[in-house]
């Protein structure tokens, strides 16, 4: 059915703190995110094609008091 293809599916859940606020000074205007904790949600596949080629898709979110993000990748790898 697969004809060789290897599918491997993952999920990461990460937890993550700050010591320090951080943030950012535009045009005199200082803009500073007071979050300590967040958490990191990570799901996506590997497909293996072939022995030295495998496509991989992620897609990633990060949540925490004031703050949301979301990211997708996509990665080709040849290994040679």
């Amino acid at each position: 059915f697969t004809n060789g293809v290897i599918f491997q599916p993952f999920v990461a859940v990460n937890s993550i703190y700050q010591q320090k606020p951080f943030g950012v000074e535009i045009d005199g205007e200082r803009r500073v995110i007071n979050n300590k904790a967040a958490i990191e949600s990570q799901l996506g596949i590997a497909v293996k094609i072939k022995s030295h080629l495998t496509l991989q898709a992620t897609f990633n979110r990060q949540t925490s008091k004031h703050h949301q993000a979301k990211q997708g990748a996509l990665n080709l790898q040849w290994t040679f």
